[in-house]
């Protein structure tokens, strides 16, 4: 069945959408209509797509520019895995451009150059075709679409790799650009394209071709390069897969050592008494265009390493007038600002299971009780850990504060374990949650 083992995640993570932006307010209000009259699994496609884009694309792009890149169902396609066909065959995006409907023009145009060909071969042919509809012309401004760059015949490298993408995305073959911010050896960047056929990726120059894959001009040089990387717009990477961080709504991952001999090192950050220094900032740098440019980042634990990282929200109350207000400079100059931590941000709201274990219930005590004489946040998470079995190593936690218990009331705990989490809700007696605890494990 067509996205079996990705429909409940899928479903999920639209629930979250629809709970942020609001099912009944635009343009959700106009997708949600128009996903009722579709069926199973174009819905289930469309909604991918949607809660995988950025924001920008729900409002810039009608339904139907989106549906537009859903055409495909080759048969190479059918035989891939889902993580593999949602990341590289449907996903409508490659890097920042315009979606432009296109697939459906570069499928009419190549599928009499491919017919008859193993994957491998037809992307050679495919690559063909893009270096007769477009060549290479340097540029500064935004990346153009595929659409673009095949009517106006040019494009620098980063707009050819997404005309290559979109051009094997058609045809049925998994693609992806990947990326070297700097060079290290030059005054450049460059993109390329990875493909995957055979169980494997490989890489070819974009609109450049040749007889065979793994060649290029640029091998030589991104054996020298510091990194290598690839984006993703999935909100769960493959197992494997090398997370470096987060731009925006796109995930990084690490390509290097693909192209490069590499090996895991660690650093630590240490005082002028040798003491490591905890949440110190890491930066690898490049020297490249007359300056030094950061291709990856990183926070160190106590020992000087980087070993977690989290992120909460929180609300400035007016407390006389019991409602949120907004801080002036002098109120946040004590605390200081600086830029988001590269990690993968997770949705303010915990998809609650349909179904749940009622577990014994206790008394609120006096030792969870905080300054404010309610349940301190941290003694929720505490309870919910208490539910866990004994066995489980917490890899990962979300915690969704819901109201105030205090002291002498009675705490509910219903728990539900599921594939790859574990949420606990701590309820009143009419099931409703004071907090919700999502687990996931190592």
């Amino acid at each position: 069945m067509f996205l079996q083992n990705s429909e409940k995640k899928i479903e999920e993570e639209f629930l979250k959408l629809t709970e942020k932006l609001g099912a009944d307010k635009e343009p959700l209000k106009t997708i949600c209509g128009k996903l009722d009259a579709c069926d199973r699994d174009l819905t289930l496609a469309m909604k991918y797509l949607y809660v995988t884009a950025p924001y920008s694309d729900l409002v810039n792009y009608s339904f139907e520019d989106i549906k537009e890149f859903l055409y495909n169902h080759l048969e190479r396609v059918h035989a891939l895995q889902e993580e593999m066909f949602l990341n590289y065959i449907l996903d409508h995006r490659v890097n920042e451009e315009e979606v432009l409907p296109c697939r459906t023009l570069f499928w009419n145009a190549l599928k009499d150059r491919i017919e008859g060909k193993n994957a491998k071969d037809a992307a050679i042919e495919v690559n063909y075709w893009c270096a007769e509809e477009a060549t290479y012309h340097s540029g500064d401004d935004r990346t153009l679409p595929a659409l673009t760059v095949y009517r106006r015949g040019y494009g620098r490298c980063g707009e050819e790799s997404v005309f290559l993408v979109n051009a094997l995305r058609s045809v049925g073959i998994p693609a992806r650009q990947v990326y070297v911010p700097r060079w290290s050896h030059c005054d450049d960047n460059h993109a390329w394209v990875e493909l995957w056929c055979d169980g494997k990726w490989y890489f070819t120059g974009a609109c450049e071709p040749l007889m065979i894959l793994n060649k290029g001009w640029f091998t030589n040089a991104s054996s020298r390069a510091m990194m290598v990387h690839s984006r993703l717009f999935d909100l769960f990477p493959a197992e494997g897969e090398d997370v470096i961080g987060k731009e925006g709504a796109a995930v990084m991952l690490n390509q290097t050592a693909r192209y490069a001999k590499v090996k895991t090192v660690t650093v630590q950050v240490t005082d002028h008494a040798g003491a490591p220094v905890k949440d110190a900032q890491v930066q690898f740098q490049v020297l490249n265009m007359g300056e030094y440019y950061p291709i990856a980042k990183a926070m160190t634990d106590e020992n000087g390493n980087d070993v977690a990282y989290a992120n909460s929200l929180w609300v400035y109350m007016d407390i006389e007038r019991g409602r949120p207000a907004r801080p002036d400079e002098s109120e946040i100059a004590p605390y200081g600002t600086g830029e988001p931590y590269e990690m993968t941000y997770e949705s303010r709201k915990i998809p609650l299971p349909t179904e749940s274990e009622e577990l014994e219930s206790f008394p609120v005590r006096r030792y969870h009780i905080d300054t404010n004489e309610h349940v301190n946040n941290c003694q929720y998470v505490q309870m919910a850990l208490e539910s866990l079995p004994k066995d489980k190593e917490v890899h990962q936690m979300r915690v969704e504060y819901k109201k105030s218990a205090v002291y002498g009331d009675m705490i509910y705990p219903r728990i539900a374990a599921e594939d790859d989490r574990t949420v606990v809700e701590l309820c009143d007696e009419n099931a409703k949650p004071y907090a919700v605890i999502e687990f996931r494990f190592a």
